[in-house]
């Protein structure tokens, strides 16, 4: 394995890590979102619902909070938990405000038309800077004396922003740390994984032409790698069997070659030594003739061999006459037999039948009886 495949592996790793963990960090702080929303609106609502008592308690109409005592700075230190309320009438008038308050809250006109409606309207604004949530709750819900009163509350977000931006970093933090980690550790294993099959690579580069015979021991013992090194040394062993073919092939070339070649070369620089006479010449074209048929029986006779090496040939059976063909055989041998003083013939009955091919039968025979 290259570096850059092992880069692109471990990136793949850190991507899908960074994804996941991603999507495990935004349904994370949606669910945390919505938590803080729901206990800040709890929190709204329950305020709403005492002041509302309070502010509707008095027989005369008279509209009164119901506060903590705090002072200043204990007010702006609890400023992200203060509840704040104010009472204005339908048409936008304030009447009443907390008196922790320096300034009115922002009013809607139209979420406070749908207040004074008689309906408990909830919305997001900014006012002095900062997020608050809202409630508009009518007020004619405890009486008749203040059925043009609509009371709002409101909380600062702030807390609640902050809180979220904080875990959110804190979640691209831990992913983008997790992220490298399962980058450093993909990379790590990729190359520890790998490196058997480095070895197994190398030990199969050093093999070549000259040292066939030898196999991949790498790893061979390994269950993980065996059926690898197993097929690899399979492998090495057919081309081992091409080769030794291959020379196999040339050593037999290169020997039934030069015998007819030889003769003729001698033959013909003979006869070429001194002008001769024509019957001498006809001599020599006809011996040189000779040495061409069996030239090219020798060329027919490698071919077959090569085509048997490969597994190509393909004989034909057919019932033919063994001692008919070894006596053909022998009789086209007797005049060069009898010149080096050999004596040739065949032993046995007339005839003898067998399922063979006829061609690779005598190919046989003339080459036993030639060697």
């Amino acid at each position: 394995m290259n570096r850059s495949f092992r880069f692109q592996l471990a990136v793949r790793a850190a991507a899908a890590m960074a994804v996941g963990l991603g999507a495990i960090g935004a349904v994370s702080l949606w669910a945390l979102r919505a938590a803080l929303d729901r206990e800040i609106n709890a929190s709204i609502t329950t305020v709403a619902s005492i002041q509302a008592a309070s502010l509707t308690e008095a027989p005369s109409g008279e509209m009164l909070f119901h506060e903590w005592e705090l002072t200043p700075d204990e007010a702006e230190s609890l400023r992200e938990l203060v509840r704040y309320a104010q009472v204005c009438q339908s048409d936008g008038v304030s009447l009443l405000r907390s008196q922790y308050m320096t300034s009115d809250l922002p009013l809607d006109r139209e979420h406070l038309a749908r207040a004074g409606d008689g309906e408990v309207v909830w919305t997001e604004v900014g006012w002095d800077g900062v997020p608050i949530r809202t409630l508009y709750y009518p007020l004619e819900r405890h009486g008749p004396l203040h059925e043009r009163h609509v009371l709002q509350v409101a909380a600062s977000l702030a807390g609640r922003n902050g809180m979220v931006a904080r875990v959110a970093l804190f979640l691209v933090v831990l992913t983008a740390t997790l992220s490298a980690a399962a980058f450093v550790g993909s990379w790590w294993l990729a190359g520890k994984a790998m490196r058997p099959v480095h070895e197994i690579m190398d030990q199969a580069e050093e093999i070549g032409g000259r040292s066939l015979e030898r196999r991949i021991h790498a790893y061979a013992d390994h269950h993980e790698y065996r059926r690898l090194v197993e097929v690899l040394n399979t492998m090495l062993g057919r081309i081992q069997g091409a080769f030794d073919g291959q020379r196999r092939f040339t050593a037999d070339a290169s020997h039934e070659l030069r015998s007819p070649l030889t003769a003729m070369r001698g033959e013909l620089e003979l006869a070429l030594r001194r002008e001769r006479p024509p019957e001498e010449y006809r001599q020599v074209v006809a011996s040189t003739l000779e040495e061409v048929v069996r030239l090219s029986r020798i060329t027919e006779d490698l071919l077959v061999l090569a085509r048997s090496d490969s597994g190509a040939l393909q004989p034909r059976l057919e019932p033919c006459d063994v001692a008919g063909i070894a006596a053909k055989v022998v009789d086209r041998f007797q005049g060069a037999a009898g010149e080096r003083g050999v004596t040739l013939s065949v032993a046995g009955g007339p005839s003898v039948w067998v399922e063979a091919d006829p061609g690779l039968m005598e190919q046989v025979a003339w080459n036993l009886v030639e060697n």
